[in-house]
C-alpha cells in the first residue's frame, strides 16, 4: 500500500481509532502534527485530502438528492 507495509499501515491506523476515544490534549496536537509529516513524506497527504472531498461531495449530493425529492 503506497509502499507502506501492512501492519505498520494497521498499527497507525488503531492507534488514530483509539485516539478518538479519549479527550484532546495539547499533547494531541503533536501527534497529529507527526501524523500529517508522515503522511507528506509517503505522498499520501494530498491523496487523502482529494478522497476526503469526494466524500464530503457524495453526502451533500446525497443530502440534497433527499431534500428535493422531499419537496
Amino acid at each position: 500500500m503506497h509502499g507502506v507495509e501492512a501492519d505498520i499501515v494497521d498499527e497507525r491506523l488503531q492507534f488514530w481509532i483509539n485516539q478518538s476515544s479519549r479527550s484532546s490534549s495539547s499533547h494531541d496536537a503533536v501527534e497529529v502534527e507527526r501524523g500529517l509529516m508522515e503522511l507528506r513524506k509517503l505522498n499520501l497527504e494530498y491523496e487523502l485530502w482529494q478522497k476526503s472531498r469526494q466524500g464530503l461531495e457524495l453526502e451533500l449530493n446525497a443530502t440534497k438528492s433527499q431534500t428535493d425529492s422531499d419537496v
